[in-house]
């Protein structure tokens, strides 16, 4: 059986470990690959097959590994949708689940987004699993995770 590749998308190097061990505890035989930008992420998408994609909806568009700064390009409050958008276009269908700490979002005409509008403007990308918010609480997140993993990887 060849391994599960998951690609875990997210700027922030603890979120991405955290989210990481825990993939690692539940699930065997697994490939995972880390994006840090928008970027990073499609230049991922571009070159490599993916079984499922773990996605942070706020990114920079590039970033630099020195260290973060405004050197990393523009700073995308929607990276997450405009790669959900680039891969329904691409018919690139593979299997997201979006993950992020906020609650309030903005487009790209400075308009307030709340996470229900949000929730709303992601039905159309069937292939997009759900959508957790991480609210502080380990257990709430992980308990979403395992349950979208598990009907993701059992398929």
């Amino acid at each position: 059986m060849d391994k599960i590749k998951i690609l875990i998308a997210n700027d922030i190097e603890s979120r991405i470990n955290e989210i990481k061990e825990f993939i690692i505890d539940k699930f065997n035989d697994l490939d995972i690959l880390e994006a840090s930008s928008y970027k990073d992420t499609l230049k991922y998408l571009t070159y490599k097959k993916f079984d499922c994609i773990i996605l942070d909806i706020t990114m920079p568009t590039y970033y630099n590994q020195e260290k973060f700064s405004l050197e990393s390009g523009t700073f995308r409050s929607l990276a997450g949708l405009n790669i959900l958008e680039r891969m329904y276009l691409d018919k690139l269908h593979i299997p997201t689940i979006l993950f992020t700490g906020l609650e309030k979002f903005y487009n790209e005409y400075n308009f307030l987004l709340s996470f229900k509008q949000l929730t709303k403007n992601v039905e159309k990308y069937s292939f997009c699993k759900g959508i957790i918010r991480d609210n502080g609480e380990q257990i709430l997140w992980q308990k979403e995770m395992q349950e979208l993993l598990n009907n993701i990887i059992r398929k």
